[in-house]
């Protein structure tokens, strides 16, 4: 064989061999290709390549089912020219060139119509395609479906902002959208501040399911108010805020004011009954009476205290002296509990008459404070002990203090007439509190039926089991059991007939003026008639007048406590004026 024909047979194997692997290299390359067409295409995300002018070089199968399009249709074409708007074609387009402008990775987060025509949430990473010479040659990329993550963070920022029972918003987000409202051109902002007055009442004796239902209707007829320039909130348990942009329309917040009593005038239903709700009202306004919503709220907090304390019925708008009431309650918090060692307490006591013979039938042991010469009133003095706990002590001091007075009498030869003294809620829902009483009537060797103890309506309500056990283990030494303020708190009569109670006082609201409101002698009679029902006696009290006295009469109450027999007296003043003509 020539050279030549070597030289070419070689060649040729060479040539033949080169072929084989350019063929096994495509072959790799073809396989590799297609594991990863395999591969984007299994995909949830849509995935694509774009050349420099945005015209599509590929698309996986995520990208043709989202569209309902044969992959082959996309190549070489646009986003005009698949199914969306123009708009959005434009949009896409300007991203890309973007994209390719400042060759950087961009992110993008929108809102787009999902193919089964509901809204959701798309998230898109677009990046510049740069070949070996440092040129762009055109966009990669890819989006995906996010509506689940976003509805999920949304639904974590509505928990942040709003309270999940009335779907209201909460301090978070009225502290939010009141800021919002603040910075509004010409925004003057007032701060309606109010919670319910019978509310603890309702949770008590109806039980929080109850409650729950209240703040839920509550919140469902606030929700009527809410417009661009009224905001609705929940702060905390029955406390509801409103901020009003009251500049921008004549008399908006006058006209607020009324539409939110009309609406709180509906009674609430609860088991098919109906149940009147209260609420004290506080307004502070701005600028005058702060310029951000944490010194509104503050005023409009002191605003809605002097409501409840006054009992309006209407709105109570902050002035600066409400601070300097604060102010003066807190100092006699600081003060009270050094009261017994400073011996600044004392008791006075209030006959009770029996109106046929006029004869002392007992007293009730009212509590005084002297501070620096001058008398503080219990109104004021024993809210502030049942907030800071110190009534406990207080009342333990009342009770000793009663017990040495009669055993003074006793010793003393001087006839003693039955106490009645007052015991808080706070008091009787201790776990010792009857044990201690009972220790107490043994060492001073009282007998029961010398001492009565009142409570009103409000302490009743709680854990009736507890209040049951309590009073029953006090009555069984023979201590008499009143309801004080009869008619005036949430009456539940289902547990009068469980309780162990002796007496009901009915409440000076109802005496008053007695012979002039016949509305009110009707309350009084059907009282009467509920007690001789359950064998209880009935005292009156508050009556003032001869008028009183004889309505009180003809309504069926004998048994008097008030001016008109005696106002308050000092232990020698009832000594000397009735305690001998005791029967």
């Amino acid at each position: 064989m020539s050279l030549l024909s070597i030289i070419l047979l070689a060649l040729l194997i060479i040539t033949a061999l080169r072929l084989i692997i350019i063929e096994r290299k495509y072959c790799r390359l073809k396989l590799a290709h297609e594991h990863i067409q395999e591969l984007v295409d299994s995909l949830p995300d849509l995935i694509w390549v774009k050349d420099r002018e945005s015209r599509f070089l590929f698309v996986n199968s995520q990208f043709k089912k989202t569209f309902s399009l044969p992959k082959d249709h996309f190549i070489g074409k646009t986003d005009f020219d698949l199914p969306c708007d123009n708009e959005l074609a434009q949009s896409y387009f300007e991203e890309d060139m973007r994209v390719q402008r400042e060759r950087k990775i961009h992110h993008i987060e929108e809102q787009i119509n999902k193919p089964d025509g509901s809204l959701g949430w798309s998230e898109t990473l677009k990046v510049p395609l740069i070949d070996k010479n440092n040129n762009v040659v055109g966009t990669a990329g890819i989006a995906r479906d996010i509506t689940a993550r976003k509805l999920a963070e949304l639904k974590m920022v509505h928990i942040v902002y709003h309270d999940e029972l009335t779907g209201l918003p909460n301090r978070n987000g009225f502290n939010q959208q009141f800021n919002k409202l603040l910075s509004l051109n010409n925004c003057t902002v007032a701060i309606i501040l109010f919670n319910l007055n019978n509310f603890k009442n309702i949770n008590d004796s109806l039980g929080h399911h109850s409650g729950d239902k209240t703040l839920i209707q509550i919140a469902s007829r606030l929700k009527s108010l809410v417009n661009d320039n009224t905001i609705i909130a929940r702060l905390s348990g029955d406390e509801f805020a409103i901020a009003h942009n009251y500049a921008k329309f004549e008399n908006s917040l006058a006209n607020l004011k009324v539409r939110l009593l009309e609406l709180l005038i509906a009674p609430i239903i609860l088991n098919e009954i109906k149940h009147r709700v209260t609420a004290s009202f506080g307004v502070a306004v701005g600028p005058q009476d702060g310029r951000d919503v944490q010194k509104l709220l503050q005023h409009a907090d002191l605003a809605m205290y002097q409501s409840k304390v006054s009992h309006s019925k209407g709105y109570v708008h902050f002035m600066p002296e409400f601070a300097e009431q604060l102010l003066y309650k807190m100092k006699l918090s600081n003060q009270l509990n050094q009261g017994i060692e400073k011996n600044q307490f004392h008791l006075t006591y209030q006959p009770k008459v029996d109106s046929t013979d006029k004869k002392l039938i007992g007293v009730e042991a009212l509590l005084r404070w002297k501070l620096d010469d001058k008398l503080i009133s219990p109104y004021d003095f024993i809210p502030i002990a049942e907030k800071n706990g110190f009534i406990v002590e207080l009342g333990n001091w009342v009770i000793t203090t009663a017990l040495q007075q009669m055993r003074y009498w006793i010793d003393n030869n001087i006839e003693c007439p039955p106490i009645a003294i007052n015991i808080s809620a706070i008091q009787l829902h201790q776990p010792e509190f009857a044990d201690t009483l009972i220790k107490h009537l043994h060492n001073y060797q009282i007998p029961g039926n010398l001492v009565q103890i009142e409570l009103t309506e409000s302490v009743l309500m709680g854990d009736m089991e507890e209040v049951i056990a309590q009073l029953k283990a006090i009555r069984s030494k023979g201590v008499l059991i009143s309801i004080d303020d009869f008619g005036t708190g949430y009456s539940n009569l289902s547990y009068l007939p469980y309780l162990p109670v002796d007496i009901i006082k009915v409440d000076r609201v109802f005496i008053s003026e007695l012979h002039h409101n016949l509305d009110n002698q009707k309350i009084v009679q059907t009282i009467v008639s509920l007690a001789n029902n359950f064998n209880l006696s009935v005292i009156a009290e508050g009556v003032e007048t001869l008028d009183e006295l004889k309505t009180t009469n003809k309504c069926g109450i004998v048994d008097i406590q008030g001016y008109y027999y005696s106002r308050p007296l000092q232990v020698n003043e009832l000594e000397k004026a009735w305690l001998n003509n005791i029967i």
